[in-house]
């Protein structure tokens, strides 16, 4: 995820986080997964 993060970082000129939904808090993460939209579905 580290160089996924940095390569979204530099596209859109600011600081990115990715995140497992594991990794996210248990205080917003079901609010979080529903309300995720998917940017990208392999084939």
């Amino acid at each position: 995820l580290a160089g996924m993060e940095i390569e979204l970082s530099e596209m859109i000129g600011r600081k990115a986080d990715l995140r497992t939904a594991l990794e996210l808090s248990k205080y917003f993460r079901e609010r979080v997964l529903a309300e995720a939209v998917a940017q990208y579905v392999k084939d």
